[in-house]
């Protein structure tokens, strides 16, 4: 077994033989089996009618509403994904849109996108979005909310 540095070594060095562009295309082209493979998982999941376990406790976690969630959104029915989670939701169009900027700036060099990531990562935005998440479950266990 490989330890965790000589294992990034290794892949650090394997990834050195190619471009960024190079890297990125293949993260791309790699993006739409995985995809592909998530909406089969979750379709067979949502067949099962599995039960989160934290149903148990009486509430709902983060994550509940999940896999409806990753269903909705490979099926391209955005309103109905929007209905089941909320904060996965906009964490995913968050993810998109740095998906997006990332390749067109190294894909393509515009620094506009550049920009707009650092922007998007840092330290108040990962504070803000950890706040949210934490709201987020406490207003979706209220019964006034959602």
């Amino acid at each position: 077994m490989f330890s965790g540095a000589f294992y990034n070594t290794i892949m650090f060095a394997f990834f050195k033989k190619f471009s960024p562009k190079t890297v990125l295309v293949v993260c791309d082209l790699l993006l739409i089996p995985a995809l592909i493979a998530c909406e089969r998982l979750s379709d067979r999941m949502l067949a099962k009618n599995a039960t989160c376990p934290w149903n148990f406790f009486g509430g709902k976690c983060i994550t509940c509403g999940g896999t409806h969630f990753v269903n909705s959104v490979l099926n391209f029915k955005f309103a109905e994904a929007f209905g089941h989670n909320q904060y996965l939701f906009v964490l995913a169009v968050f993810f998109a849109l740095s998906f997006l900027l990332l390749n067109l700036h190294k894909l393509f060099g515009i620094q506009f996108a550049k920009r707009v990531l650092r922007k998007m990562y840092n330290i108040p935005m990962l504070i803000a979005g950890c706040v949210l998440m934490v709201l987020f479950v406490i207003l979706r266990n209220l019964p006034l909310f959602f």
